[in-house]
C-alpha cells in the first residue's frame, strides 16, 4: 500500500467518524431536504445504557438534520415516570427528585444520569423538572399538557426544518464539492498523474475550497433564531480551513445547537404519510396500552396530550388500535407491541405486564 492509498483510507474512515452521533436511545434525527424528510434512529443492537449510535448520510446531497425527543419524562401524581428506554421505565417519588445538570448529563437520583443531547437540553430539562416537583399534582399535569403541545407543534417543526436547511445550503453544496475532489478529483490525478504539478495544483484547490468553507462557516454560525451561536466557532472554522473530513461536515456544527427539540409527531408536513400514520400507531399504542390498562379510569397524560394532537390532526384514535391479523391458533393479542398467544389469563412480559386483549 503507498502513502497515497494509506492516506485517502486514514481521509476515509476519520469522515466517517464525523458522521456518527451519540443520541439517547429513543432520540430520534431528522434528516431530509425540501419536504423529503425521515427519521433515522440507533439500531436496536447500537443502544446500549440509555444511549444509542446514528450515523447520517454520509454521501451527498448532504441533508440538514436536528434531533427529535419523545417524551422522556412523564409526571404523575405521586412519582416521576422515567422513559430512557421502550420496554423499561423508572420511577422516582416526587420527594427523591433533585434534578442536577453537567454538561448534556442530566442527574436525576444518586447514580441515575441520563444523557441527553445537548447541555442546553439538559439545563432546561433540569429547570422543569424543579417546577414539576414543586408543583401540586394538577399543576404537574397541566405543565405537561402545554409543553406536550408546544412539542407537537407541526407549524413550529416545518419552520424549524426550512430554516435550518436555508441555513446550511450553501455549507452542504461546497462540502459536496469538497467530497467529489478529495475522494474523487484527488484520487484520480495521483493514480493517473502520480505526484507531480497537477497534483499540486488538484490539491490547492481543495485547500482553497476549505477555506472558502471555513468563511462561510463564520459568517453562518451566528446565533440566530434556531439557536445560540457555535461555541468555539473560530477555532472550528480554523479546523475546517485545514482538514477535509472536518470541512465536509461543517454543516454539523449548525444544526447541534438548535434548541427546538420536537416531537417525532411534529414533522406529519414533512414527512411521508404512510411513514408518519405507522409511527403514530406506534406512539399511540405505548401511551395508551400499559400495564392496568383496563382497570384504568382515565389515560395518562401522555395519551392525553397525544389523542388531542390527533383530535386537532383529525386522525381516529380507534383506527391506531386496530387488531393485527389473527394467525394459527391463539387466543389474544398484545395490544401494545401486537404479539400473539395461545392463552388468554396472562400478560406480556415484554410489554412489563399489558393484558391482552381477546379475539
Amino acid at each position: 500500500m503507498s502513502d497515497g492509498q494509506l492516506l485517502f483510507i486514514t481521509f476515509a474512515a476519520l469522515y466517517l467518524i464525523e458522521c456518527l452521533r451519540l443520541v439517547p436511545a429513543r432520540a430520534s434525527i431528522a434528516v431530509g431536504r425540501g419536504s423529503c424528510w425521515r427519521l433515522i434512529r440507533p439500531p436496536q443492537n447500537l443502544r446500549g445504557r440509555g444511549l444509542g449510535i446514528i450515523l447520517l448520510p454520509p454521501l451527498p446531497p448532504l441533508p440538514a438534520h436536528f434531533h427529535t425527543t419523545p417524551w422522556i419524562f412523564i409526571p404523575h401524581d405521586d412519582h416521576l415516570e422515567v422513559r430512557d428506554h421502550e420496554q423499561t421505565t423508572a420511577r422516582i417519588d416526587w420527594p427523591q427528585l433533585a434534578p442536577s445538570h453537567d454538561e448534556a448529563a442530566l442527574i436525576l437520583k444518586g447514580v441515575m444520569t441520563l444523557r441527553l443531547h445537548s447541555p442546553a437540553a439538559a439545563r432546561d430539562w433540569c429547570a422543569r423538572l424543579v417546577e414539576w416537583r414543586d408543583a401540586d399534582a394538577g399543576r404537574r399535569r397541566d405543565l405537561f399538557l402545554r409543553d406536550a403541545r408546544q412539542s407537537l407543534d407541526t407549524t413550529a417543526a416545518e419552520k424549524t426544518a426550512r430554516t435550518l436547511q436555508r441555513r446550511v445550503s450553501t455549507l452542504n453544496n461546497i462540502a459536496a464539492a469538497i467530497l467529489l475532489a478529495c475522494f474523487g478529483g484527488i484520487t484520480i490525478v495521483y493514480r493517473w498523474l502520480g505526484e507531480g504539478t497537477q497534483l499540486w495544483i488538484a490539491l490547492l484547490v481543495l485547500l482553497a475550497m476549505q477555506i472558502t468553507q471555513s468563511i462561510v462557516f463564520l459568517r453562518a454560525s451566528k446565533a440566530s433564531d434556531l439557536g445560540p451561536a457555535v461555541p468555539w466557532r473560530r477555532c472550528k472554522a480554523l479546523v475546517i480551513a485545514l482538514l477535509p473530513h472536518m470541512s465536509a461536515r461543517a454543516a454539523d456544527h449548525l444544526c447541534r445547537v438548535i434548541t427546538n427539540t420536537p416531537h417525532p409527531l411534529s414533522l406529519r408536513a414533512i414527512m411521508d404519510d404512510a411513514a408518519w400514520k405507522k409511527l403514530a400507531t406506534t406512539f399511540w399504542r405505548d401511551a395508551r396500552f400499559r400495564p392496568g390498562w383496563q382497570t384504568r379510569d382515565e389515560l395518562p397524560p401522555d395519551a392525553i396530550a397525544l389523542q388531542r394532537f390527533f383530535r386537532e390532526q383529525d386522525i381516529d384514535t380507534a383506527a391506531l388500535e386496530s387488531p393485527p391479523e389473527k394467525t394459527g391458533s391463539s387466543l389474544a393479542w398484545c395490544p401494545r407491541c401486537h404479539t400473539q398467544f395461545e392463552r388468554a389469563d396472562i400478560t406480556c412480559a415484554d410489554c412489563g405486564g399489558v393484558a391482552l386483549q381477546e379475539w
